[in-house]
């Protein structure tokens, strides 16, 4: 049987970051999904990810208003930020 590869939720609104970020991890076996606003790590966390690597300063919500609503889910709380 397969290895599941862990999820890692790459969340960055610079598109430089973001892509070498998830290239590196990519590389290294995890699943990758990457978002570039509060929003869209908000809606990513939904999926379960394994871990989330959050930018603070986002365009849309602070990031750390971002890991507060993600932790405050109970079903979230696990998620490492």
């Amino acid at each position: 049987m397969a290895e599941s590869r862990r999820k890692i939720v790459v969340v960055d609104d610079d598109e430089i970051k973001r892509y070498t970020v998830s290239r590196l991890l990519e590389k290294a076996g995890f699943g990758v999904v990457e978002v570039s606003t509060g929003a869209g790590a908000l809606e990513a966390a939904q999926s379960n990810p394994d871990l989330i690597i959050l930018d603070v300063g986002l365009p849309d919500i602070n990031g750390f208003e971002v890991c507060r609503r993600i932790k405050n889910e109970s079903s979230n709380r696990t998620i490492i930020i």
